[in-house]
């Protein structure tokens, strides 16, 4: 079993295991009783057998799977039924499913009672290789994502990419996504690695994901390390969020995550290209690997106007200021305030009219 620890506020381990034999073994190792687990339908549908590995349940919350469900009102029902099964500050929360299910877990451990104990098991490309690391947590509010959130850290984290296997096509793309970010901006033999093997990626190889899945939470640790609460280098992980998340925003978040991201990265690399930082050789390798796994690059029924209005209300913003993040070349990115609304607004009305690229 793989090991990667995370020195944060408050230090802890990434578990990188095929084998969830060994889960049981973590949970009686860090002392882990009356367990309170999150999860979603999904999730219980497809392991409810498997959930004799938290011995001690102290009660169990069924999600329903989507983004329209990271809300206040899931919150406040957890609140209610961890009360109604006497949970206390001996309680441990376990969050047993994707990014949906670990956001809302992670808050709740976060609040409830001033803080519980916070176990994280991420069952989605996404959440494996992105959400599950670095202490974000929350949920979305009067249409704006993640607005309401805190920063707290697990006891562990347990990857198992055998979860993998079963998740649908949609949202393997969705976790590719922030994989190839990755690589974009932080590391060109990563995104040189993920170019070579993008057969075997479609294909789900098992050697494959596991090393994408690895490296990515590599990066993911070494950047947390360095800026555990987002006000320096790791806003560089924004890079395609701050358009995506208005794109999400904007579509009442009928768009997938990870769709809005990947085309969040090619518009604001197409901006860092405008702005001659990026040349069109690199452009065109993000361009064509986006295309190579099918991601949506356009969307119908899209406004420039609401995605501004989204940007403008992200907690990403710096004053009246948007923050974004521009590749300068493929593994290095710059954090930058100086594009006025006028120019992103432009680029926009391209990308809606689906004339940028």
């Amino acid at each position: 079993m793989e090991e990667i620890n995370v020195h944060t506020s408050k230090n802890y381990k990434i578990f990188f295991s095929n084998v969830r034999d060994k889960l049981q073994n973590l949970i009686d190792e860090y002392g882990i009783k009356d367990i309170y687990l999150i999860t979603d339908k999904n999730i219980y549908n497809l392991y409810a057998n498997e959930f004799s590995y938290f011995k001690g349940i102290k009660g169990l919350y069924i999600i329903n799977p989507g983004e329209e469900n990271k809300n206040k009102d899931t919150v406040f029902d957890i609140y209610n039924d961890m009360l109604s099964k006497d949970c206390n500050r001996k309680t441990s929360i376990v969050s047993l499913g994707g990014g949906v299910v670990g956001d809302i877990a992670g808050f709740v451990a976060s609040t409830f009672m001033r803080g519980l104990k916070f176990i994280n098991i991420p069952t989605t490309l996404m959440a494996q290789c992105d959400s599950s690391v670095g202490g974000k947590n929350g949920f979305d509010f009067n249409g704006y994502k993640n607005i309401i959130g805190t920063f707290y850290q697990p006891e562990f984290v347990f990857v198992d990419t055998n979860f993998i296997h079963t998740i649908s096509c949609q949202d393997y793309k969705n976790g590719l996504a922030e994989i190839i970010k990755y690589g974009f901006i932080y590391d060109d033999t990563f995104f040189d690695y993920i170019d070579a093997n993008k057969e075997q990626i479609k294909k789900r190889n098992e050697d494959v994901i596991n090393t994408m899945v690895y490296r990515s939470l590599k990066i993911k640790s070494d950047i947390v390390c360095m800026d555990e609460h987002d006000n320096g280098i790791r806003q560089i992980l924004n890079f395609g969020h701050t358009i995506g998340h208005g794109i999400e925003s904007a579509s009442n978040f009928s768009i997938k995550h990870g769709e809005a991201v990947a085309a969040g990265m090619l518009i604001e690399s197409y901006l860092s290209l405008k702005c001659s930082l990026l040349s069109t050789h690199e452009f065109k390798r993000l361009l064509d690997i986006i295309n190579y796994f099918e991601m949506p690059t356009y969307f119908d029924d899209m406004n420039e106007k609401s995605i501004m209005k989204s940007m403008l209300k992200d907690k990403k913003r710096n004053d009246s200021k948007i923050n974004f993040i521009l590749p300068e070349r493929i593994g290095s990115a710059i954090i930058t305030d100086k594009l006025s609304q006028n120019t992103v607004e432009d680029i926009l009305i391209k990308w809606v009219g689906k004339k940028l690229w």
